[in-house]
């Protein structure tokens, strides 16, 4: 859980970062690798990953 939340901050951080068409690359990059994610996996992530678009889109 610890290098889960690590791991989130740390992406959260390169967003801001990134202007609005590498957030936009970057984005298109976490969905082509949840894509390939078994079933189970993707279900949970598909959330949080949501929010981050949302948050991404509100910047």
């Amino acid at each position: 859980m610890k290098s889960t939340a690590c791991a989130w901050r740390q992406l959260l951080f390169h967003l801001a970062l990134c202007d609005a068409d590498e957030q936009a690359s970057v984005l298109t990059w976490i969905d082509a690798r949840a894509a390939r994610l078994p079933a189970r996996a993707a279900a949970r992530i598909a959330r949080p990953l949501a929010d981050l678009r949302q948050a991404a889109a509100v910047r």
